[in-house]
């Protein structure tokens, strides 16, 4: 599963894009009152790394930092792969407004579903949320869609499922905070769930897969909490968003040895019980007819390994082009926003897949199709 953030691209992605309709839209992109705008960009709900959603990586595994797919009310969830969820276009909301009078409440809903290689996983993210709209202000780009969510994420992989929900506070559109809680229960399909003794412990694809014949994966779960800020702004056709991601861990092992596990949300070896963060730093192009170009960059890091100074595993980097295309946004539809998004991403820094065990040349890669509507609204 980025089962933070594969979502967390798909959804801010659509919702960057500018809409061909001339009103103005509720949209989490919003520009500065100043006359030199400085309009901050849609977000999407991580993933992720997307997590999905849990947004994923042979076997099918679950998304890379999978981000799941967050409603509109919801930027890229951090349990998913690194992916951005589409959410509103800036100009979307105040258009289907202007007709139909102002919508304080919502009932919205998004999916995403994402494949990824080097991790090898996949993913589905689903999001249903209730939305409150903090002020009745459709024409303002920094207002109108300030907002609390609150909403129901349940993540889906062959690997793992994950349930949980997410509350948001969007004050402003250049600033969105997610609180999120997720239980993940591995299946003991394919390679995981596996723990090791060390942070220095053998967490190649090859060791994954003796241990895997040897026997030594099993079921298991998990509590995750995630706490996400995401800054935003918009500039033109030119975007710029930056989430910072913190997850907190707690896992049961099979023995009592062990002090880490390989989590494929995030491709790394996490402390049982632990902090780590991740960021993500997106420069994008808008189109006026639905194509998004950009680069990302993301950042991985376990905080902490109990007992050890040095940590061997970290951070990991990964940076690369991204795409995404929205084919319609037609606001307040039940089915809306069908996105396609395509991210590659090369490892700058990994223990394994920077060059020792897997070619640099090799790079992530992330395939998704998203899409959101609004079920009720008054």
């Amino acid at each position: 599963m980025s089962i933070v953030s594969f979502i967390s691209t798909l959804l801010f992605v659509a919702s960057v894009q500018p809409s061909a309709e001339p009103a103005p839209a509720e949209s989490s992109t919003a520009e500065s009152p100043a006359a030199t705008t400085a309009e901050p960009a849609p977000t999407a709900e991580p993933a992720p790394t997307a997590e999905p959603a849990p947004t994923s990586e042979a076997p099918a595994e679950p998304a890379a930092e999978t981000p799941t797919p967050e409603t509109e009310t919801d930027t890229a969830q951090p349990d998913k792969t690194e992916v951005i969820a589409p959410v509103p276009s800036d100009r979307t909301e105040a258009t289907a407004t202007a007709g139909a009078g102002y919508a304080r409440h919502k009932l919205v809903y998004s999916n995403l579903l994402a494949a990824r290689l080097n991790p090898l996983g996949l993913f589905n993210g689903f999001s249903l949320g209730y939305k409150y709209h903090l002020f009745n202000k459709p024409d303002s780009v920094l207002f109108r869609n300030s907002h609390i969510g609150i909403n129901f994420t349940p993540n889906l992989s062959p690997a793992l499922v994950g349930l949980g929900g997410s509350v948001v506070f969007e004050p402003i559109a250049l600033l969105r905070m997610t609180a999120r809680y997720s239980y993940v229960q591995y299946f003991g399909t394919f390679q995981f769930f596996q723990s090791f003794p060390s942070p220095e412990s053998d967490f190649s694809e090859d060791r994954l897969d003796l241990n895997k014949e040897a026997g030594l994966n099993y079921v298991s779960g998990g509590h995750n909490l995630y706490l996400s800020t995401l800054l935003q702004a918009k500039a033109g056709p030119i975007a710029i968003r930056n989430e910072l991601l913190f997850v907190y861990m707690d896992y049961k092992f099979n023995n009592d040895v062990d002090t880490t596990f390989y989590d494929i949300q995030y491709d790394i070896l996490q402390p049982k019980t632990g902090w780590m963060m991740r960021n993500e730093s997106d420069i994008l192009y808008l189109s006026k007819f639905g194509l998004t170009a950009g680069l990302r960059h993301t950042l991985t890091h376990v905080l902490a390994y109990p007992g050890f100074d040095v940590n061997p595993n970290g951070p990991t980097s990964r940076l690369g082009p991204l795409l995404a295309y929205t084919f319609y946004d037609k606001p307040h539809k039940k089915f809306n926003k069908p996105t396609l998004l395509l991210i590659s991403q090369w490892w700058l820094q990994h223990r394994y897949r920077a060059g020792q065990s897997h070619s640099q040349a090799f790079p992530q890669i992330i395939i998704g199709f998203s899409f959101s509507g609004d079920l009720w609204k008054k």
